[in-house]
């Protein structure tokens, strides 16, 4: 069974700009390493950290 929240979440993967090419000068730049809970797609995980 899927996970459904008690409350409506921001479409945070909405904020994701996937045609982005950041500034290797002055951006900071991580990496995370994420796997979804069951009923979120990565892009909706990837927005969250974001």
């Amino acid at each position: 069974m899927a996970y459904k929240p008690k409350v409506d979440f921001e479409p945070y993967h909405t904020w994701i700009d996937k045609s982005y090419a950041p500034d290797l000068k002055n951006d900071v730049i991580v990496t995370f390493r994420v796997t979804p809970a069951e009923g979120f797609s990565i892009e909706e995980v990837a927005g969250g950290i974001a």
